[in-house]
């Protein structure tokens, strides 16, 4: 619950921050942050790209060989099935994994120009704003539409459950 408290806090000292910044005009000092800030973010979305070209097979083995497989989720199904959920499952998570990572690259490297060429007086406080207003709408709408709770029933639970109705009709 602090998490949830102290984030927006210091999201709103960043941006008051940078517009101080804007005001007081960027010296040297300021411009080296700048440079790292963006060369950090440039960084993570190389290393996307590398994991993303390097490491698929290695991550995929990880979620098969994973405890969570092994001992929730492959024991509420038929054995004749394993194999082939195992490898789903490993593509699922691995395609959800690198589809996350690039969409939040693209989304920083996007809040880092917005915030660089506000920085550098290009763009006004309004276009800022509402460029970060933007950014932060779609991606909480983008994690808010994808659920990833897991049924603590069992596949064939899930599966062949009976409807509230059918037991109305059975009465």
């Amino acid at each position: 619950a602090l998490v949830h408290f102290a984030f927006p806090i210091l999201a709103g000292y960043g941006v008051s921050s940078l517009i101080s910044w804007r005001k007081e005009g960027m010296n040297k000092e300021k411009k080296k942050i700048m440079n790292v800030f963006l060369i950090a973010i440039g960084a993570f979305f190389a290393f996307a790209v590398i994991y993303n070209i390097g490491f698929e097979s290695n991550y995929k083995s990880s979620v098969t060989n994973s405890d969570f497989v092994k001992n929730r989720m492959l024991p509420s199904m038929p054995d004749q099935y394993n194999e082939q959920f195992k490898t789903e499952y490993s593509d699922f998570v691995w395609s959800n994994m690198m589809s996350d990572w690039f969409t939040n690259a693209v989304l920083m490297l996007l809040a880092g120009a917005l915030i660089y060429l506000f920085a550098n007086n290009k763009v006004k406080k309004p276009v800022l704003m509402g460029g970060l207003i933007l950014i932060l709408v779609f991606d909480l709408w983008r994690v808010d539409s994808r659920p990833m709770d897991v049924a603590e029933r069992s596949i064939t639970d899930q599966v062949f459950h009976s409807k509230d109705w059918i037991n109305f009709i059975k009465q």
